[in-house]
């Protein structure tokens, strides 16, 4: 069954277990803590996916692929999340 099933993040790095195939959807602030909203089947087998936090010029590790997820602002600050593949 597809639905929508929200994460909280962590400060810099987050992994979770997701259903194969799930699609990360929106990042915001909810309650005061990062969220990250994932489209996914229930269906599907488990696997685990790293989401990577990262303020506005903030190094990055070069040798890492990363993909843009969201941004969002926190406290002042701007923070972009990256799945790391």
């Amino acid at each position: 069954m597809k639905v929508t099933y929200q994460y909280p993040l962590e400060q810099s790095d987050t992994t979770l277990m997701l259903p194969q195939g799930a699609q990360p959807i929106h990042v915001d602030v909810q309650e005061g803590q990062p969220t990250l909203w994932v489209l996914l089947d229930t269906d599907e087998p488990m696997e685990p996916r790293r989401f990577e936090t990262y303020q506005t010029g903030m190094g990055m590790p070069k040798r890492a692929h990363h993909v843009h997820v969201g941004t969002f602002a926190y406290k002042g600050s701007t923070f972009h999340v990256f799945e790391r593949t």
